[in-house]
């Protein structure tokens, strides 16, 4: 009799990183993560394993950040005056609840 190993069912989660311009040599860059946000505004920051809060420089910088943890990218588009990009990560669907937010937020 053999044994067979059954490789575990996986998901597919997504992320958008939205940059915009707010003065001529101002970016914002936002990560959006799918979180359940409360209230009317709310701001969370990345942070490093460390707790410190992460600052990207560009929008390579915030891609290259994301891809060190896994996320791929998929696509590009413009929305009004924001350029968003989306990410995606595959995990085993039983880790999916532990991935949310697949990193720390403050």
């Amino acid at each position: 009799m053999g044994v067979y190993s059954q490789t575990p069912p996986k998901k597919t989660i997504y992320c958008q990183i939205n940059e915009r311009s707010v003065l001529s040599d101002k970016t914002i860059i936002e990560i959006d993560l799918g979180q359940k946000q409360s209230g009317l505004i709310t701001s969370s920051c990345i942070v490093d394993k460390d707790g410190n809060v992460v600052k990207f420089n560009s929008i390579v910088d915030a891609l290259n950040f994301m891809g060190e943890l896994g996320w791929e990218f998929c696509q590009t588009y413009k929305d009004n005056e924001i350029n968003v990009f989306l990410l995606k990560q595959t995990v085993e669907a039983e880790n999916v609840s532990k991935c949310y937010p697949p990193i720390k937020t403050k």
